[in-house]
């Protein structure tokens, strides 16, 4: 998590450019966005192809190869349908995460269409009416299938398993959606109970939901069940994959997983720093000949008449002078181009 963080304050641009807190006081903080444009290039990138998904016939002959062909359509616009409904892209989402953070995942749910509704009491026949076609219309372009990516820092998994026994998300709900959630699944069922939101509606929880191949549940991270269920999958509705940059080493934490989870930032980010520090040193440069100060042989109050704009009638030219500011040697500037050549070559 530590090195996830660290990528993402380049990502975001609020990385430290100085070691020491006084020097950040004191100096210019340039935060170039070479690190996010490199990112986003390579995603944009990526999103020019579109995901195959292959289906092997159950069979030899011509029959089965059309069957697998018909389902591999079908499978392929389930999946752009699921992606365009989540408000995150999924396939763009996962590929910041593997190209920036070396490491991705998806989360591949089942969620059933609403329930017709039911006439409540007193209710207006015309009002009912409205809400069956709006079940209706929701029914219709009803797609079950939910394709989420999330920040790989917020769901955990067995780093070296293909396909993961345990997954653990962390999210916040408010506690509204805690008690809609139970609401349906208690809906024909035993022993889900009904979360109670205190009168705190709004209220935000951080809570964990855990997946094994046997069991799916909730709990707040107060301790709080909100429900337990039986997986009736069998399998754990995440995947994971590392990027295929990060490595294993000889040495006691040689096998440590943050080894695999390499982006394309990764043999970048010392390079990243030192051009933000020398595009610091140019931009403090820049500030002082563009601003630079003027001494004068007069007095002080006769100095100051002239910032309004008014000359002083017995005022020489030799009374008044730009103080020459110190120049930026051309191995700055030298530098600075040697290092975004570096940058590209690394990434």
């Amino acid at each position: 998590h530590a090195k996830n963080e660290k990528i993402e304050r380049f990502l975001k641009m609020d990385f430290d450019v100085w070691d020491e807190q006084d020097q950040r006081d004191q100096r210019p903080n340039y935060h170039p966005g070479t690190a996010r444009n490199t990112v986003d290039d390579a995603v944009d990138l990526m999103m020019a192809f579109e995901p195959q998904i292959d289906i092997e016939p159950n069979g030899e002959g011509q029959e089965h190869d059309e069957k697998a062909s018909t389902k591999e359509e079908v499978a392929a616009a389930i999946w752009r349908v699921s992606g365009d409904l989540e408000s995150v892209i999924p396939v763009k989402q996962l590929s910041r995460n593997l190209i920036g953070r070396g490491y991705g995942n998806m989360e591949l749910t089942w969620e059933e269409a609403p329930e017709a509704p039911y006439k409540r009491d007193g209710e207006d026949a015309e009002m009912f009416k409205r809400r069956e076609a709006q079940h209706e219309i929701i029914n219709t372009h009803w797609n079950p299938l939910k394709i989420r990516a999330y920040n790989p820092t917020r769901v955990l998994m067995p780093p070296f398993e293909t396909i993961p026994s345990i997954a653990i998300k962390v999210a916040q709900r408010t506690n509204v959606s805690l008690h809609n959630l139970t609401t349906k699944l208690a809906d024909g069922r035993e022993g889900v109970a009904i979360f109670d939101m205190h009168d705190k509606k709004y209220e935000v929880q951080t809570t964990y939901e855990v997946w094994t191949p046997d069991n799916h549940m909730m709990v707040t991270k107060g301790g709080e069940l909100v429900f337990d269920e039986l997986n009736v999958w069998g399998f754990v509705a995440f995947i994971h994959k590392y990027s295929g940059w990060g490595d294993e080493f000889a040495g006691e934490d040689g096998s440590d997983p943050q080894w695999l989870a390499a982006g394309i930032l990764e043999s970048a980010l010392e390079t990243l720093l030192w051009q933000a520090r020398i595009r610091s040193g140019l931009n403090a440069t820049m500030m002082r000949e563009a601003f630079t100060k003027m001494i004068t042989t007069k007095g002080a109050d006769e100095a100051m008449q002239v910032f309004p704009g008014n000359l002083l009638p017995d005022s020489k030219q030799d009374d008044w002078a730009w103080l020459q500011p110190q120049q930026a040697s051309s191995h700055l500037f030298q530098q600075a181009l040697w290092l975004d050549q570096h940058l590209e070559q690394t990434t």
